[in-house]
C-alpha cells in the first residue's frame, strides 16, 4: 500500500502540472505503466461486489478510476476493450448490491466515464456492449415477471443473471486484461457476467441503473448505436413499467424521451406508455401514493409531453376517456408544473381531434379546484383548440348539458373571479379565446348566448378584447346566418363615442365586412345580388386574432369586381379602400406563398406597374400611397420611396423623350411636372437631395438608357442612342456638380448593368462599334481601342456570348479580331 500511497501523490501533482507545463509524453507512459500494474491489486483487494464491501473504500477507488479514466487514458490503453470491460464487469454488479443502493451515482458516474473512454477506442466494442445491454434489459422484464409471480419463488430462490457475455468472448484470447472478475461473477459454465437478482431489492435498482446507461449511450453515441435499437428491446424496457418502483418508472420515462428525441417515435408503445401514466395518476384519488412526489410527477410530466404531443392521432383517441378521467383531480393535487403543462397540452390534441362529450369541458368548471393558472391555461388551450373544428362545422354535442356547459366555460373569463386577476397568463387572451369560439357556435346555441359574450367583450376593460369583439361581429353573422345582422347593426351603438385609436382603427374593417354581408342578404331581387365567402386555412393550428383569417380568407363579388377595375384604391370612402388592400393583400397569399413582398421579389412587371401607379399619384393622393404602403405592404412610406427610386426615376427621366418640347438634356427634365413632383416626394420622405436620389437609382437608370429592347422602330432607337452621350453627360453633372466626365466614367458608368441587361449591352455596342471597323483603314488610331473593347465583352462573357450569340451583328472578317471571331465561331459550334 506504500507504493499506491507513492503512486497516489504522484498523479496528484502531475494533474496539477498539467495545467501549468507542457505534458512530457515520456513521464505520463511511465506513469500509466506504474499506475497499470498496480491496478489489478487494487481492484482485487478494494472493489469486490458483495454485501460486506467496504463503502467508503469502495468509493474512493471508483472516483479515482473515473479521474484516470478522464486524465490519464493511457492507463487503459486508451480504451481498448481487454483494458475496460474487466472493469465494468467487476463494476456493474455494485448495482444490484442493495447496500450500495445511496452509492449508485458515483457508481454510474464511473461507468459512464469507462464506456466514453471506450466508445473512442474500440467502438466494435462499445456496440457490443450495448447490444449486450439491450438483452440485459429484456431478461430483466423475465426476471421481474417470475418475481412477481409469487407461487414460483421459494424462500431459499435465488434468481442469477449470465450477461455480456458476447462483450467478453470478444476479448478471450487478448493478454491486456486489466484485472479479472470477482469469482461471486464468474461462470462456471462459459464467459460472461454473473449476477445475482433475487428480489425487488436487487432487480429494480439493476434495472433502473440499466436503463439509465443505455439512454446516456444512447445519448452520447448516438451515431455509433442508433441502428442497434429494436422493438422488442424498447417494448421490454416500457413493459417494465408493470413491475418496478419509482425509480424504475422514471428511469423509463427519461429513456422513452431519449429514444423519441434521438432515434424517432415509431418504435415507442405510445398507447401501452399514455395508459399507464393515466393508471398511475388515476391511484392518486385516496390521496397520493408514497412513491408520488414533485420529482416523479415531473418525469411523468416529461414523458407524457414528449409522447402525446408526437402520437398518432388513433392513439390520441383511443387514450382521451382515460386521460380525461384523470385530468382535473391530477391537475389540482399535483405540485409538478411540467406535469401540469403535459397535461394541459394533452387536453388541448384531445379537445382538438375529439368531440366534446370526449374532453367534457363542464371538467373546467370551478367546482374542480384548479388553480387560477391551471384554470387560466386549460381553458385558453381548449377553446383555441375548439376553434378549428367549429370553423369546420364537424363539432357536435350529444346532449344539452354539454352544450350548456360548453357556454358556461366559455362565459368563465368574464364570471369567474380568479380569471380577472392579472398575471402571467395574460387573461385578456382567454378572452379573446373565449370570444373566437362564442362566435362561432352558431346554429348549436341560441344566438342570445352569443351576444351576451359579445355584449361583455365589446364592455370589457381591455383594448385587445374590444379588438377582438368588433372583428368578430361579422363572423357572427357568417356562422349565425343574415338573421344575426339585426342584433349586430343594434350593437354598433358600442361604437360611437371616444376610443382608444388601436380601437378606432379596426371599426373601418369590420363595417365593411357587415357592408358586404349586408348587401348579399339585400342587394336587388337576387340576380346581381353579391356573394360573400369566408375560406379558412385549417393546416394552422395556432388562428390567432381573428382579424389574421378575415384579412386572408374573406371575399366578397362586389369588392373583387371594385379591384379589378382599378378604382377601390382612390376610391374616397375609407371602407371600400380598406376592403381593396385587404383583397390585394389575401390575393398575393394566394398565388405566392410569401405575400406582397415575395410579388415584388419575383414578380417584376407587377411591382413596376405597381410603382407607376403609386408614383403617379405621390402628389394628389399622398394619404392613400401611405394607406396602402402602411396596410398592404407592413412597412414606412419612407422605405417604399426607397424601393421605388431605382425603378420609377429612370422611367420618369426617359420617357421625357416624347414630350412635346423634346427635351434634349436632363436639366430641362426636371422641370418637367411628373419627374419634378418625384424628385421633391423623394427628398421629403428621405432627406435627400437631387445627387443623392440619382446615385441610388443610378445602375437602374444606365440600364435603361443604353440596355433598351431591340424591336421597336429603327428611326426611334436611332434617335435615342443619338441623345446617349448628352444624357450621361448631364447625369454627370447632377452626379458630380462638374464637367469631369472621365473622372465620372471610371467611378459609375463602369459599374456593372444587371445580368439581364448584359446581351442588350453586348449587342448595342456591337452596333455602336461596327462604323469604326468598317473604317479602320481612315481611322487606324481608333481601331485599337474598338478591338480592346470587343474582346472584353466577347472574351468575359462567354456563356453569355453562347446563349445568345445569334442575336448580335456579325464582325467584318480583319486580322485585328481573329480571337473574337475564333469565339464566336466558337460558340456558334457549341
Amino acid at each position: 500500500m506504500a507504493n499506491l500511497s507513492s503512486l497516489l501523490h504522484e498523479l496528484r501533482e502531475r494533474i496539477a502540472a498539467t495545467s501549468a507545463t507542457p505534458p512530457n509524453h515520456a513521464d505520463d507512459d511511465v506513469l500509466d505503466a506504474r499506475f497499470r500494474a498496480v491496478l489489478p491489486n487494487l481492484l482485487h483487494a478494494y472493489v469486490v461486489p458483495s454485501p460486506s464491501a467496504n463503502e467508503r473504500e469502495v468509493t474512493a477507488v471508483l472516483k479515482l478510476i473515473a479521474h484516470t479514466a478522464r486524465n490519464f487514458p493511457g492507463v487503459f490503453y486508451h480504451g481498448k476493450a481487454s483494458a475496460i470491460l474487466p472493469l465494468l464487469g467487476r463494476i456493474l454488479p455494485f448495482f444490484a448490491e442493495p447496500a450500495f443502493r445511496s452509492r449508485h451515482g458515483v457508481i454510474f458516474e464511473t461507468v459512464g466515464s469507462l464506456l466514453s473512454l471506450l466508445r473512442t477506442g474500440a467502438r466494435d466494442a462499445y456496440r457490443q456492449f450495448f447490444i449486450d445491454s439491450m438483452i440485459v434489459v429484456e431478461d430483466i422484464l423475465y426476471v421481474a415477471s417470475v418475481c412477481a409471480d409469487v407461487s414460483n419463488i421459494m424462500e431459499s430462490t435465488k434468481l442469477t443473471l449470465k450477461c455480456f457475455c458476447e462483450s467478453f468472448n470478444a476479448i478471450l484470447d487478448d493478454p491486456d486484461h486489466l484485472g479479472d472478475l470477482p469469482a461471486s461473477n464468474k461462470l462456471n459454465d462459459g464467459i460472461g457476467i454473473l449476477i445475482n437478482l433475487t428480489g425487488k431489492i436487487r432487480w429494480q435498482p439493476f434495472a433502473t441503473w440499466m436503463i439509465k446507461l443505455l439512454g446516456k449511450c444512447l445519448t452520447e453515441g448516438t451515431l455509433y448505436v442508433e441502428g442497434l435499437i429494436n422493438v422488442s428491446f424498447v417494448t421490454a424496457a416500457c413493459s417494465l413499467l408493470c413491475y418496478g418502483d419509482a425509480d424504475v418508472h422514471m428511469a423509463c420515462f427519461e429513456f422513452a424521451c431519449v429514444v423519441g428525441s434521438a432515434i424517432n417515435y415509431d418504435i415507442i408503445p405510445h398507447q401501452k406508455i399514455i395508459q399507464s401514466i393515466s393508471t398511475i395518476l388515476r391511484e392518486d384519488k385516496e390521496g397520493l401514493p408514497v412513491f408520488r412526489n414533485i420529482i416523479y410527477d415531473s418525469s411523468i410530466g416529461g414523458c407524457l409531453d414528449a409522447l402525446h404531443c408526437s402520437c398518432p392521432e388513433d392513439v390520441v383517441k383511443l387514450t382521451a376517456a382515460d386521460l380525461v378521467d384523470v385530468f382535473p383531480h391530477s391537475m389540482s393535487s399535483t405540485k409538478s408544473q411540467e406535469l401540469k403543462v403535459a397535461l394541459c397540452n394533452a387536453y388541448m390534441r384531445i379537445a382538438k381531434m375529439c368531440p366534446p362529450h370526449i374532453w367534457r369541458p363542464e371538467s373546467l368548471i370551478p367546482r374542480t379546484n384548479l388553480s387560477q393558472a391551471s384554470l387560466i391555461r386549460c381553458m385558453h388551450g381548449s377553446l383555441g383548440m375548439s376553434a378549428g373544428p367549429l370553423a369546420m362545422g364537424s363539432m357536435e354535442f350529444e346532449n344539452k348539458d354539454v352544450d350548456a356547459d360548453l357556454m358556461h366555460v366559455v362565459k368563465l373569463p368574464w364570471t369567474h373571479s380568479l380569471v380577472n386577476n392579472t398575471g402571467p397568463h395574460h387573461p385578456w387572451k382567454t378572452k379573446c379565446t373565449s370570444v373566437q369560439v362564442a362566435c362561432k357556435l352558431g346554429h348549436r346555441t341560441r344566438t342570445e348566448t352569443q351576444l351576451e359574450v359579445l355584449d361583455l367583450s365589446l364592455n370589457d376593460e381591455f383594448q385587445e378584447v374590444n379588438i377582438e369583439a368588433i372583428i368578430s361581429m361579422p363572423v357572427i353573422v357568417i356562422w349565425s346566418g343574415f338573421g344575426g345582422l339585426s342584433h349586430i347593426f343594434r350593437r354598433l351603438e358600442f361604437l360611437r363615442g371616444e376610443r382608444p385609436e388601436k380601437v378606432r382603427n379596426i371599426i373601418p374593417f369590420s363595417l365593411g365586412l357587415l357592408s358586404c354581408l349586408y348587401g348579399s342578404c339585400n342587394d336587388g331581387d337576387g340576380t346581381n345580388r353579391s356573394q360573400c365567402k369566408l375560406v379558412l386555412n385549417m393546416t394552422n393550428e395556432k388562428h390567432g386574432r381573428t382579424a389574421d383569417y378575415l384579412l386572408q380568407g374573406f371575399w366578397c363579388s362586389k369588392c373583387d369586381r371594385s379591384v379589378r377595375q382599378n378604382t377601390a384604391l382612390d376610391n374616397p370612402h375609407m371602407t371600400v379602400r380598406m376592403n381593396a388592400s385587404r383583397l390585394i393583400h389575401k390575393a398575393c397569399y394566394f398565388h405566392l406563398k410569401g405575400g406582397f413582398e415575395q410579388i415584388l421579389l419575383k414578380v417584376v412587371h407587377v411591382r413596376n406597374e405597381l410603382f407607376d401607379y403609386l408614383s403617379a399619384r405621390l402628389s394628389s393622393r399622398p394619404i392613400m400611397v401611405k394607406e396602402f404602403t402602411e396596410s398592404v405592404l407592413g412597412i414606412e412610406t419612407e422605405d417604399l420611396v426607397k424601393k421605388m427610386i431605382p425603378v420609377v426615376l429612370p422611367k420618369l427621366v426617359v420617357s421625357q423623350q416624347d414630350d412635346k418640347q423634346a427635351l434634349d438634356t436632363l436639366s430641362n427634365w426636371l422641370n418637367v411636372r411628373e419627374l419634378a413632383v418625384a424628385l421633391q416626394f423623394y427628398h421629403t420622405q428621405t432627406g435627400s437631395d437631387k445627387q443623392e436620389i440619382f446615385a441610388a437609382a443610378l445602375p437602374a437608370l444606365l440600364d435603361e438608357l443604353i440596355c433598351f429592347l431591340d424591336g421597336g422602330d429603327s428611326d426611334e432607337i436611332n434617335r435615342r442612342l443619338a441623345r446617349v452621350p448628352e444624357m450621361i453627360k448631364e447625369v454627370a453633372r447632377v452626379l458630380t456638380g462638374g464637367e469631369d466626365l472621365p473622372s465620372f466614367l471610371r467611378n459609375h458608368f463602369l459599374v456593372k448593368v444587371s445580368p439581364a441587361s448584359t446581351k442588350h449591352v453586348i449587342s448595342q455596342v456591337f452596333a455602336a462599334l461596327i462604323p469604326f471597323l468598317e473604317r479602320d483603314e481612315e481611322n487606324p488610331i481608333h481601331l485599337d481601342k474598338v478591338v480592346k473593347i470587343l474582346e472584353e465583352l466577347v472574351l468575359n462573357n462567354r456563356v453569355i456570348l453562347k446563349q445568345n450569340v445569334r442575336e448580335f451583328p456579325p464582325l467584318p472578317s480583319i486580322p485585328s479580331l481573329i480571337e473574337v471571331n475564333k469565339a464566336i465561331q466558337e460558340a456558334e459550334g457549341q
